[in-house]
């Protein structure tokens, strides 16, 4: 009886977890997609720009 008992209860928290990790796998991937923003709103704040990236490694020795 009780190892049953035991048995039930592992039982239980396993399911528990595994509806808790779905659901969580779930928000992630419906979820908003946070990091677009972040990254605009940095950009913003800093002032650089799409085309900023191109100057930035021109070496001007090669000429």
């Amino acid at each position: 009886m009780k190892k049953n008992t035991i048995a039930k209860i592992i039982a239980v928290i396993l399911v528990l977890a595994a509806i808790a990790g779905a659901c969580y796998a779930l928000y992630r991937y419906f979820g908003p997609k946070l990091s677009d923003s972040y990254e605009s709103d940095l950009d913003d704040a800093f002032g650089k720009d799409d085309d900023d990236d191109e100057d930035e490694f021109e070496d001007e020795s090669l000429d």
